[in-house]
């Protein structure tokens, strides 16, 4: 996440979506765990976590581990998550 946070430039004030996805037999607890440990390290650095998709979206044949994304929120972004008319998944 360190390596995340500084290649891309995130910073204090910034917004972000993050996305926990299984490979797929990763367990649900777990990838919510892993979530909350993501969590404390946005909020230590004054980041704020816009939206959380947590769950099996790229899955690889029943492997184990995770993937984690965060997407910088920008201002065209932030009015399409919003909008109750708009399917993410």
């Amino acid at each position: 996440l360190k390596e995340i946070l500084k290649t891309y430039d995130l910073s204090e004030k910034n917004e972000v979506i993050v996305l926990v996805s299984g490979l797929g037999s990763t367990i649900q607890m777990e990838m919510y765990i892993l979530y909350n440990r993501i969590a404390d390290i946005l909020l230590s650095k004054n980041i704020h976590v816009k939206k959380v998709y947590i769950g099996n979206y790229f899955t690889s044949l029943n492997m184990h581990g995770v993937s984690v994304t965060l997407i910088k929120v920008n201002q065209q972004l932030e009015e399409l998550i919003t909008r109750e008319d708009t399917v993410c998944f």
